[in-house]
């Protein structure tokens, strides 16, 4: 599929033996550096918690900022505003299977002195959660400005809202079997979007959340009562299960308030439309394992990068276009676009076995190129012969 090979700038590999998965994984400004310089943040399910700066080419071992055990299996990371002293700086939020918590991350001076330094991590909020988590989203829930707000997911359905110091409210979630992935649409819209067990689509708008759980946390007994559950918006049934939904303007001509609600399903993409009902779809020759909405210069309009368990890494533009492809030295699990100093618009991916990488959409042939046999000119004559005598048999 692949013409080209895509370059690596950097890489390394995390620990040894260790596991994650797509959510594990975020890139960020989060040390608000003046550069603006994205920094990898990838936890494990052995509760590693490790910080990459790339600074340059090839890694070097001043490139890992932060390496700490944090206790618990770690199920996701985000970076977002979920402090209340700035409306603009970003902290790191860390889910465990019992617990959510919030850090800021800022830069140390080494005791060797120069420019070299070390992250450490500051406690902003810890919240205890009821139920066993599964994943969240966070945004400005409400229309709420200069913060991110909190959703999280537990295993048997409960949708929990976390602002900032406090837990809001929890409700738990109808026709609910199994977790799926969970994707906050931003206002206007403010829903939240999830695919269930039954393989629908289903949209949650926050405040209706609100006025069903009467602000309250979610008793046990709540999920047998049908006026305690949420209600959705609308429901689109897709026909497959999902790995990942995210909200983007992938459409051209889309409005400020529009946005693409792209889902990944085992063997399709689905365009939805923020108020339900499906606007496009494609169906793949392939088996997606990631996606991921970027900008492409000061325009709204985005992009989709799309990869495969083959390996492969795919740039889709406006009218579901192939505008790129290119392979890569493993399949990934999660996709990033990093800011190095130098460079910007990498590409950041981490693999299963915690392989991690910067690359770039080179040009470089494969390695490995399958030469075609020489052709040979037809010989009628010798053919016409070989039959007569293939007739006499």
């Amino acid at each position: 599929m692949s013409v080209f090979k895509a370059r690596e700038w950097w890489g390394t590999k995390i620990g040894d033996d260790e596991e994650l998965d797509g959510a594990c994984f975020a890139v960020g400004n989060v040390d608000n550096e003046d550069s603006g310089a994205s920094k990898l943040v990838v936890g494990s399910f052995s509760g590693f918690l490790r910080i990459y700066r790339p600074s340059q080419k090839e890694f070097r071992a001043e490139d890992l900022k932060v390496e700490q055990q944090m206790g618990a299996p770690i199920l996701q990371v985000e970076i977002g505003i979920f402090g209340s002293h700035s409306q603009k700086e970003l902290q790191l939020a860390v889910l465990h299977p019992r617990r959510l918590v919030t850090y800021t991350v800022q830069a140390v001076p080494t005791e060797e002195g120069g420019s070299d330094t070390f992250f450490q991590l500051s406690l902003l909020n810890k919240h205890s959660l009821n139920r066993s988590a599964f994943n969240f989203t966070y945004g400005g829930f409400g229309g709420a400005k200069g913060k991110d707000l909190i959703a999280v997911q537990s295993l048997d359905g409960e949708i929990t809202i976390i602002e900032q110091d406090k837990i809001s409210f929890s409700v738990f979630l109808p026709d609910f079997l199994v977790p799926g992935p969970l994707c906050y649409v931003p206002y206007p819209n403010d829903v939240f979007v999830t695919v269930n067990s039954q393989f629908d689509c289903q949209a949650f708008k926050y405040s209706v959340l609100g006025s069903m759980s009467s602000g309250t946390i979610a008793a046990d007994d709540d999920k047998a009562k049908e006026n305690k559950r949420a209600r959705a918006e609308w429901t689109v049934c897709l026909g497959e299960s999902a790995g990942q939904i995210c909200a983007a303007k992938h459409t051209p001509g889309l409005k400020a308030s529009q946005y693409d609600i792209i889902i990944m399903g085992e063997h399709t993409l689905f365009w939805l439309k923020e108020g339900g009902g499906i606007r496009t779809q494609k169906r793949l020759d392939f088996n997606p394992v990631a996606i991921l909405p970027y900008t492409t210069g000061t325009s709204e309009q985005q992009n989709l990068l799309v990869a495969t368990d083959q390996g492969h890494l795919m740039v889709y533009g406006s009218g579901l276009q192939l505008l790129w492809a290119a392979s890569l030295d493993l399949p990934p699990i999660a996709l990033g676009i990093a800011n190095a100093p130098s460079i910007k618009g990498l590409v950041a991916s981490v693999g299963g076995a915690g392989q991690l990488s910067l690359t770039y959409m080179g040009t470089d042939p494969p390695t490995q190129v399958v030469n075609a046999s020489e052709k040979k000119a037809l010989n009628y004559e010798q053919m016409d012969e070989e039959h007569r005598q293939l007739l006499t048999v």
